[in-house]
Formats: C-alpha cells, sequence, structure tokens
C-alpha cells in the first residue's frame, strides 16, 4: 500500500508548526527534569541518566552499513518502500541492542564505582527504555503532523550550542550574536547557486561529503588525547601540543585535514560507476566530470567554515568549531521548514509517498513526476545532504497531494526499476 493512502484531518499550519515547535521543547523539559540520582551522591535530571536517540541512530547505521556490505542485502537499500521498510524493521532490532549495549556500559561502570545495586540497574533500565522508545514516536508524531522529518527536528535541537550562548566569555548576547551569525553564513553557503550543480537530471549540491570532514577532524585532532596515558609511550604527545586549539599550526592541520576529507568522501558517496546507471544516456565518465565541477565548491564551502570558525574561537576566546556542525543542522532545518511551509500553501495538503536516501536520486525522480504532471515537494532537501551517513533516519522524503499519491507511487516505482535493471543485479554500495 503506497504511504500517500493515510487518511485523517489535515491539521492547519499553525499547527503544524507548533506541532514542529514544540516537540523539542518538550523533550527538553522532559530531560532537565530532576529526579532522586541513581548514585549515592547529589541529584540528576532524566537527561543525565537516559542515552536518548543514541541507539537508534546507532542501529540505523549499523544495518546500513551491514546492508551495504553484504551483496544480498544491497538491493532493499534501493528497492524502493517495501525494501526500506524491510530495512528499518532490522534496524529497530539493531537499535534495541545498541540499548542493551549502552545500558550493560554504564551498569559497569557504576559496578566499577561501587554503586550499583539490583535496584539501580532497574531503574536505569525503567528510565532509558520507555524514554527511547517515547522519542521515536514523538519524532514520528512530527513527521506526520508537522513541518519537517521528526528526527530531524529532534537532533537539530540535541545539538542547540546552548553553553555557547550562556557561557560566552563576552556575554549572552555577544554568544547569540556568534550564532546568529554562523547560520547566516551557513545559509548563504547553502543557497549560493554554486552550491547546485545540474547536468541533464543529475543534481548534485554541496556538501557533496555533508559535514562529514568537520566532525572526523575535529574528532582525530582530539582523539591522542582522549586516549591518555595509554598512548604517552607511543606517541610524542609533547610534540603534538604545538597543534592544540590555540596555537596557529591547528588552523592548518584542521584546513588541510577538512580538504582531503572532504575530496575522499565526496568521491565515496558519488561513485560513478554506481551513480551513472540512473541517469538514461549518463556514462560513469560523465557523472565523474560532474561531480569535478561541483568538488571544488564543497571543498571551499567547508574550508572557509572550518577555518572561520577556528579565527573566531581565537578572537573571542570562546569555542565556536565545535558546535558549527549543530549550528548547520538548524540553519538547514528550518530552510527545509519554510520551503515545505511554502508548498502546502501552494500545493494544499500534502502527503508522503518515497523516501530516498540517496541524495544524487533526487533529481531523476522528481524529473519523473514531474514528466507525469504530479506536483511533487521535497521534504528535507536541505538537511539531507549535511548528514550523509544519516539517510534513513532523515531521507529525502518525496510528498505529492494525496489525489496523486497511487500515480506517483507507480512512477517512481517504474522510474527506480528502470535504475535496478541497468545495474544488471549488482546493487549500489554507495551511501
Amino acid at each position: 500500500m503506497s504511504r500517500g493512502t493515510t487518511t485523517g484531518a489535515e491539521p492547519p499550519m499553525l499547527a503544524r508548526a507548533l506541532i514542529t515547535l514544540g516537540a523539542p521543547l518538550v523533550v527538553w523539559l522532559v530531560r532537565h527534569a530532576p529526579l532522586d540520582s541513581l548514585e549515592a551522591h547529589g541529584t540528576a535530571t532524566v537527561g543525565d541518566l537516559t542515552v536518548g536517540l543514541a541507539p537508534v541512530a546507532t542501529g540505523f547505521l549499523l544495518v546500513e552499513v551491514f546492508a551495504a556490505l553484504l551483496p544480498s542485502a544491497r538491493a532493499l537499500r534501493s528497492s524502493g518502500p517495501d525494501g526500506r521498510a524491510r530495512l528499518t524493521r532490522w534496524a529497530m532490532v539493531a537499535s534495541a541492542g545498541a540499548l542493551a549495549f549502552q545500558l550493560l556500559g554504564v551498569a559497569l561502570f557504576w559496578n566499577r564505582l561501587g554503586e550499583l545495586t539490583l535496584g539501580s540497574a532497574l531503574a536505569l533500565v525503567a528510565i532509558n527504555v520507555p524514554f527511547t522508545l517515547g522519542l521515536a514516536w514523538l519524532a514520528r508524531v512530527v513527521s506526520r503532523q508537522g513541518l519537517a522529518n521528526g528526527y530531524a527536528v529532534l537532533f537539530a535541537a540535541h545539538a542547540l550550542p546552548v553553553e555557547l550562548v550562556l557561557d560566552h566569555p563576552y556575554g549572552r548576547l555577544a554568544g547569540l550574536g556568534v550564532c546568529v551569525g554562523s547560520m547566516a553564513v551557513v545559509a548563504a553557503t547553502l543557497r549560493s547557486p554554486k552550491a547546485t550543480q545540474r547536468r541533464g537530471e543529475l543534481v548534485l549540491r554541496a556538501p557533496l561529503c555533508g559535514l562529514l570532514p568537520i566532525t572526523l577532524t575535529g574528532g582525530l585532532l582530539l582523539l591522542p588525547y582522549s586516549l591518555g596515558s595509554s598512548l604517552e609511550q607511543l606517541l610524542p604527545l609533547d610534540a603534538l601540543e604545538h597543534f592544540l586549539p590555540g596555537r596557529p599550526q591547528h588552523v592548518l592541520v584542521l584546513a588541510v585535514s577538512v580538504v582531503l576529507l572532504s575530496v575522499a568522501c565526496s568521491w565515496a558517496f558519488h561513485r560513478p560507476d554506481t551513480v551513472a546507471p540512473l541517469f538514461p544516456g549518463m556514462d560513469a565518465f560523465t557523472v565523474r566530470e560532474a561531480v569535478r565541477e561541483a568538488l571544488p565548491y564543497t571543498v571551499m564551502a567547508l574550508s572557509a567554515l572550518t577555518v572561520g570558525a577556528t579565527l573566531v574561537e581565537r578572537s573571542m576566546g570562546a569555542p565556536l568549531l565545535g558546535y558549527l556542525p549543530g549550528l548547520a543542522y538548524l540553519t538547514a532545518l528550518l530552510l527545509d521548514v519554510r520551503d515545505e511551509r511554502l508548498a502546502r500553501e501552494r500545493l494544499g495538503r500534502l502527503v508522503p509517498v518515497w523516501d530516498e536516501h540517496r541524495a544524487y536520486a533526487l533529481g531523476p525522480l522528481q524529473k519523473a513526476l514531474e514528466d507525469a504532471q504530479i506536483p511533487v515537494h521535497a521534504r528535507a532537501a536541505y538537511y539531507r545532504p549535511l548528514v550523509q551517513l544519516a539517510g534513513p533516519l532523515v531521507p529525502l522524503t518525496l510528498m505529492v497531494p494525496p489525489a496523486h499519491a497511487t500515480a506517483a507511487l507507480e512512477v517512481l516505482t517504474a522510474r527506480n526499476a528502470a535504475f535496478q535493471e541497468q545495474l544488471a543485479g549488482h546493487a549500489p554500495s554507495t551511501f
């Protein structure tokens, strides 16, 4: 059955906006609700003792990697709603396993501190299981009744740089100004005409690699110090101090790392031999040339954002680079919410008919609907390219008026079937 066959009253635009904004507020209130600590000292909040949506994100990512590596499961990743639904069921099982594993880690930590009791273990499970399930349910409600993907809303809200505003050395107003200014720069970067490269039906939207180079670079540079004394005998940690934040060498290392990772990840997510079969009459060479033309803007944009954030850190004495991904996610989410509001005002009620995790597949799928004279809106068009590995949780969702839902699903299924046929049974492993 088509996803678009769902029935029910259409929430007014104001209600959709309130649901979209209210969901993260509810989560914030619950996370900050005080309760008796399970530890022997002090008090804690629900957020201190819960793992949130981390197990869900872990479960979906594990299943996606597993399906990409296992030939017999690869076709499920691009075979349409039925294949994606099957992977989603696997991901839910994997998420339950990830939740159990993370709770076990917390329990072992408490056990080493001598604070683990049967009561605290049961309380840990009693708090985390309903909280994580509640977040997943809330994300589903927002996706159906709000103006954006529910997981995108909750992830962006969780990454809000509250500490940057509250603890800024020049005051909260300065911290807020840094956040707003950073978001304005990100918005200009994402909306620039150079951010979108078109070659026929192939549409490449920057950054081709998402924000992965920035997050990977930050983690890699801190890895030697996070491992601590275990590496003191193996690595010259004293020499590496020259590359710590605040040193001139740190900016150079950041820039070089982001450039190299941007190039590598962009090609990994857009392998020409995998992308080309989706486009009739287009070969791998043509796709390779298109990626080469789009790549400089991705490299320039991510490098400029990284270096700019680092220079702001040095001039104002407040961390910004670590908050940059969260600010970028929030910016993309707001742009998507604006576009969906405009689409609903123009087209009326919209229902989802197709979830697509391949960012490069949006162009031909939209073109197929336009050729069939079916109006369409793509949800998460800005957000999805930023989170390349999170495609299953925050896919590109094609939405159409209910009267066109059945026809749209038929058109998209036929277009995707042609792609599968051109692959000759070799399903893509590209994310």
